[in-house]
């Protein structure tokens, strides 16, 4: 299971992608990678994701430069919190038997439209 991810028309250069299962089941990770392209594996042994019904979360987030050696920094949200919450994200996906392509397309608020 593969796609692409983007914010506002533009692929997402970083983040994650999750995959939590309807029913039971292991959650499906996958790495966003600098084209916004990211492949879901389930476990360790990099399994193929089963198919069924899942809710996809988006999460990413830059690093910030410390203001002063001392100073503790707190990464900055890139992808609105809504996506990385499986009750609010709205990503809803049916997977079926082989390969699947997913293209996730997400919106911030910045540009006023996009669930809040």
């Amino acid at each position: 299971m593969s796609g692409t991810v983007t914010l506002d028309g533009r692929p997402l250069d970083t983040g994650s992608v999750q995959f939590h299962p309807a029913a039971a089941g292991p959650v499906a990770y996958g790495s966003i990678d600098a084209q916004g392209r990211f492949t879901l594996t389930v476990g360790a042994a990099a399994s193929p994701v089963p198919p069924g019904r899942y809710t996809a979360t988006v999460v990413a987030v830059a690093a910030t430069a410390p203001t002063s050696p001392d100073a503790e920094t707190a990464p900055v949200p890139i992808t609105p919190q809504q996506y990385g919450d499986v009750a609010t994200s709205g990503l809803t996906f049916d997977l079926k038997p082989g390969q699947n392509t997913i293209d996730i397309g997400l919106v911030s608020r910045r540009n006023g439209a996009g669930p809040p």
